[in-house]
């Protein structure tokens, strides 16, 4: 069966736990509503997937990071016990948040949120 018409994203965005059971395939989703990285939403965390991470990495700067990739990241922390608020915005709070979270998994820390961070993220998470 094909639908074809118009898709509310904000929905992709604010349900994203219950569209799939596969967490890549969702980050793939969020990555290119986001930057139009034009990933394959095939739930595999490729080279490509890696690059478009590194690429845009999030981190605290000011102005701060705003967008529904870091909603996206702000929840995975949140299923895994942190208790951010889900604003959107990579603030101090999501940095302290990223280093503990990279201390605690033996990764760099750097308090950004990279390939490495994306991937380990996406690994704890079960749905």
């Amino acid at each position: 069966m094909v639908f074809i018409g118009n898709v509310d994203m904000n929905y992709l965005v604010d349900n994203f736990s219950s569209l799939s059971n596969n967490l890549i395939a969702q980050w793939q989703q969020i990555m290119n509503l986001t930057y139009n990285c034009n990933l394959a939403i095939d739930g595999i965390l490729g080279k490509h997937c890696k690059s478009e991470a590194l690429k845009h990495y999030l981190y605290y700067k000011n102005p701060l990071i705003s967008n529904n990739h870091v909603l996206f990241i702000q929840k995975l922390l949140n299923k895994l016990g942190y208790t951010l608020q889900e604003d959107s915005m990579f603030g101090p709070n999501c940095k302290k948040a990223t280093i503990d979270f990279q201390q605690h998994y033996n990764l760099t820390v750097d308090g950004c949120i990279g390939p490495e961070v994306t991937e380990k993220l996406l690994s704890l998470i079960t749905l």
